[in-house]
């Protein structure tokens, strides 16, 4: 029983000399053990927000990371609750030094295997440096199965046409060319006839008379 009393005031004590330096400096969290470190390292921007990505295929993202600090830090970015199928690179992104009040953006490419399970998850990257543990922020990353082909485009059918077979009104009726020129022939080919029949009645009725 008594260790368990002591056990309660130790952790009460405990609190309450952590909760003070909590208060005293906003840049400060507390960790497993207890104790307190200074998080000088966030990320402040990733661009997009939300990532979508097609099996098979790869999107690229970037992540800010700010230096509110007074020391320059070593950092790079750290990825965790990767779904399967899905592939960081570089694995390691570089390591730069940010300077105090500066930022320092890291580029990164998610690739998609074309088995990976389609459907949105919520992946997790954290500045990553030696002095300055991480702060886990959550990322939507959605796989969608790949777009289809495009359809080709109809082609125009050609039908062949016959030799001998006229391929123009014109032809189809006789007539030399599109101007109307074989009709008029006809035409006055028997108005010439009518006239001359005309001409032997009248030659045959005036002989009649006499």
């Amino acid at each position: 029983m008594g260790s368990i009393v002591y056990a309660v005031r130790l952790r009460v004590l405990l609190t309450l000399l952590v909760l003070p330096a909590l208060l005293a400096h906003p840049g400060a969290s507390a960790i497993g053990d207890g104790s307190i470190y200074d998080d000088y390292l966030k990320i402040v921007d990733i661009q997009p927000a939300e990532v979508d990505v097609y099996q098979g295929s790869n999107r690229t993202f970037s992540a800010t990371v700010a230096n509110h600090g007074n020391l320059c830090y070593d950092a790079s970015i750290a990825f965790r609750n990767l779904p399967r199928g899905i592939t960081i690179y570089p694995a390691e992104p570089e390591t730069e030094t940010i300077d105090v009040k500066e930022t320092a953006e890291y580029v990164v490419t998610i690739h998609a295997s074309e088995t990976a399970p389609v459907g949105t998850y919520i992946i997790e990257i954290a500045d990553n440096s030696a002095k300055d543990p991480g702060t886990w922020q959550p990322l939507t990353l959605t796989i969608r199965e790949p777009l289809p082909p495009p359809t080709p485009a109809p082609t125009k059918r050609i039908t062949p046409v016959a030799a001998g077979i006229p391929t123009r009104p014109a032809e189809a009726s006789g007539q030399e060319d599109g101007t109307g020129r074989g009709r008029g022939i006809k035409i006055l080919i028997w108005i010439v006839a009518v006239l001359g029949a005309l001409l032997g009645i009248f030659a045959f009725l005036r002989h009649k008379r006499v």
